[in-house]
Parts: structure tokens; C-alpha cells; sequence
């Protein structure tokens, strides 16, 4: 018989918590499709605040990886910052974190929004193998680099605006983890729907 002491009690990880109990978090772990529709939604709400006209989503059938980019105002990032403060990566690696729970204050980055959970960001980079974020914004290129083991690379560079033409100001690349899904191919007809 098993005994229930202190020693049997446990804590984990944020990320290891919902890598054990991805359902709980992203609703189904059939297939990464809730994946792809997070970061969809993240690119909507600069539709819903007005400063962006393009998205788009490409997806690798033989890799089964996945990219959406849009036109908005930019992830923001500031990596003069500790690593683990920086916005992408804060928002990627911890739960509960976004820039959209003052929803409906004037004040604040978003009047209206899809995402309001803080989970899109953390479930896409925990149950992937890996997950790129690549930002345009106010003069700076930004690439935050985040492999499954929990190491995390950034790297900044400065563009004149003036001469080049930012394609796009936000793009997050992930490559769903076969551990977590039952296959790793996102489901086509509910993304065309």
C-alpha cells in the first residue's frame, strides 16, 4: 500500500502543468488546431482595435508547423530588459500574462479582444517543439527563438523604415509537438470554416 505523506506532495511548472493536462487548456489534444486559432485570434484583435488590414496563415502540411502574421501595431519587446521580463517572452512563458485584461478601459491597448485568458502564447510555445516570434516595430527588428527544452534566443536589429518595407509586424511560427496530440496535423476544414 502507498503511503500519503509530505514527500507526496508536488509542485510543477506552469509549462509542465499544461503539458500534462493540455485538454484543460486548450480544450482538445486530437490535433494543434486550437493552436493555430490562439494565435489567429491575436492577430483578429488588431483587426478589432482598427490598425491592421492583413493576416496571414500559412500552413506546412509536411512538417505539420504553422505561421500566422498580421499588419498591427507590432508585438511590443524591449530587450534591454532581463530575458525572462521581455513582452514575448513573458507572454509566452508564463500563464495569466497579457496586454488585454484591461479590456474596455480607454486607456488601454484594447478596447475590444478576442484572447482574454493569457493561455494562447504559453500553450502554443509548452506544446511545441518549437515556436518563433518575429516583430517589426518602431524601427526595430525583433526574433525570439524558443525550443521545447526551455531555452529561449533573441536577437535585435535596427531598420530604417524609410527605405524598408516592413512585410508584416508580428509573425509567430510553431511547430506542434507530437508528444501532446494524437496527430500533429491541424485539421483543415475547421480552420477553412
Amino acid at each position: 500500500m502507498s503511503h500519503y505523506n509530505v514527500s507526496s506532495i508536488v509542485e510543477m511548472s506552469q509549462l509542465d502543468h499544461l503539458r500534462k493536462n493540455s485538454g484543460m487548456y486548450v480544450g482538445d489534444s486530437e490535433t494543434p488546431t486550437r493552436l493555430l486559432e490562439e494565435l489567429l485570434d491575436n492577430a483578429l484583435d488588431e483587426v478589432l482595435h482598427g490598425s491592421c488590414n492583413v493576416i496571414g496563415i500559412f500552413i506546412n502540411t509536411k512538417e505539420n508547423s504553422f505561421r500566422v502574421l498580421d499588419n498591427g501595431r507590432g508585438f511590443p519587446f524591449d530587450q534591454t530588459l532581463p530575458l525572462e521580463k521581455d513582452p514575448p517572452v513573458l507572454s509566452s512563458t508564463k500563464l495569466f500574462t497579457s496586454g488585454k485584461f484591461d479590456k474596455g478601459n480607454k486607456e488601454s491597448a484594447y478596447g475590444v479582444a478576442a484572447g482574454l485568458h493569457g493561455i494562447g502564447l504559453v500553450a502554443c510555445f509548452a506544446l511545441s517543439e518549437w515556436m518563433n516570434i518575429v516583430i517589426y516595430k518602431d524601427g526595430k527588428h525583433g526574433t525570439y527563438k524558443f525550443k521545447h527544452n526551455g531555452d529561449i534566443d533573441r536577437e535585435e536589429e535596427s531598420y530604417d523604415k524609410k527605405t524598408f518595407k516592413v512585410p508584416y509586424s508580428t509573425r509567430i511560427e510553431v511547430k506542434p509537438s507530437k508528444k501532446y496530440f494524437t496527430t500533429s496535423a491541424i485539421n483543415m476544414s475547421e480552420i477553412e470554416e
